[in-house]
């Protein structure tokens, strides 16, 4: 949904934009300012990329999601701090 979210708002498709790894050269990724600390981090990250129009190269990883025993913390309240973060960013 955070997927399908973003894009409506950037025009621009992620596959999978919380599940991922990023690699950014340290000047940009000074420049962007980040002020989350939450899993909403992730959504800011992409949000603010897609907004300056960087190039996102995508590449498949293997991911195994974990249950809450296993660590998982992610809640249903982390999607709305997401999806509030792509929204509050796009302007």
């Amino acid at each position: 949904m955070l997927a399908l979210w973003a894009a409506l708002l950037y025009g621009r498709r992620l596959s999978d934009p919380h599940t991922c790894y990023k690699l950014l050269p340290t000047k940009l990724m000074k420049a962007l300012d980040l002020q989350s600390r939450g899993f909403e981090l992730c959504a800011e990250i992409n949000a603010k990329l897609l907004r300056r129009k960087v190039s996102i190269q995508e590449i498949a990883v293997s991911y195994q999601a974990r249950s809450v025993a296993e660590g998982k913390k992610i809640r249903w309240q982390d999607f709305f701090h997401a999806a509030w973060v792509y929204f509050r960013q796009r302007w």
